[in-house]
């Protein structure tokens, strides 16, 4: 029920024939969310707001065509955007592929760790650290009976007193989507930030998605991650199963996830069930999302009953 790059591009491509040269689409969330947390009072929150433009431009070209996209978060209580909070890009798409530079979700995100992210609010376990991520360049394929691969890299400059690599991410993934089926495997790896000959930030994650939508109305998704941080020493893996059942514009669905430090031998568990009513371009929902024990020392992360209100437009 959120947004990715992979469905954004898509998207660019899909409304280029009906858009006019060099105009632009102005697209956006406005969701309000009441919330009741445990030991808490309840309150009136904004649940993800966010306004933007989308457009493509013409270049020239028989089959290539410009495209830019920005989006904003928006705070419906404090009536303003939330400075640097969104995503933001530009590029160019045709038959051969898109390929875009800015600020955006990596095949990590895109097409494993946000795969089982059904819910308007409601909990995931996660350790990937490859979400909108700046100073970005990527290339995404086109659809190949149902196969789509990413790759992308992150250019920052020298962000410690010494030269840091020249790439200091890079990001790769493959998707299949067909027939009922998914499938997604993705990597990525992060070394910047170089002082005194050790970089501060040296990382790598890989991780795998798969789901079924075969039998009607139902839709099955699993996703699994690993993280081997080595300036922390810290080899973390989360995992997430979901479950969704549409019967006509009603959708009941649910989210459990667990997570594990190897080291630390930490671990935490999160759950979510919901039932939303689409009505045309909104939505109403209710969640109810808790958290184990070993979540009992992060202050924000309380079992919560929330209803929500969606428009988009």
């Amino acid at each position: 029920m959120k947004k990715s790059i992979m469905s954004l591009a898509v998207a660019a491509v899909v409304a280029a024939p009906a858009i006019a040269q060099a105009d632009a689409t102005l697209f956006g969330t406005f969701e309000a969310v009441m919330k009741k947390e445990a030991t808490r009072s309840a309150e009136l929150t904004d649940g993800g707001s966010s306004i933007g433009i989308m457009g493509t431009v013409d270049l020239g070209l028989d089959d290539t065509k410009g495209i830019f996209y920005w989006e904003q978060d928006l705070d419906v209580n404090a009536g303003a955007l939330v400075s640097g909070s969104g995503e933001a890009h530009l590029g160019a798409t045709g038959s051969w592929g898109t390929a875009i530079g800015g600020k955006f979700d990596h095949a990590t995100v895109t097409m494993v760790s946000d795969y089982t992210d059904i819910t308007y609010q409601g909990s995931l376990e996660s350790v990937d650290n490859y979400g909108l991520a700046p100073n970005s360049i990527a290339y995404i394929s086109p659809d190949m009976n149902g196969v789509t691969f990413m790759a992308g890299g992150v250019f920052a400059g020298d962000l410690g007193p010494q030269k840091d690599r020249q790439v200091d991410a890079y990001n790769l993934g493959v998707a299949y989507d067909a027939n009922g089926l998914y499938a997604a495997a993705a990597y990525g790896n992060m070394k910047n930030t170089k002082a005194a000959n050790t970089y501060a930030v040296n990382e790598n994650l890989w991780g795998l998605a798969a789901g079924f939508s075969g039998i009607e109305n139902l839709d099955l998704r699993a996703n699994y991650t690993r993280q081997n941080d080595k300036t922390a020493v810290e080899k973390t893996n989360a995992w997430n199963l979901s479950a969704q059942y549409d019967i006509e514009n009603t959708a009941l669905y649910g989210v459990y996830g667990r997570s594990k430090e190897k080291n630390s031998n930490a671990r935490f568990e999160s759950y979510t069930v919901g039932a939303a009513q689409t009505m045309g371009n909104g939505a109403v929902y209710a969640e109810f999302v808790g958290f184990t024990k070993d979540y009992k020392f992060d202050p924000d992360t309380k079992n919560t009953f929330l209803v929500g209100y969606q428009l988009n437009f």
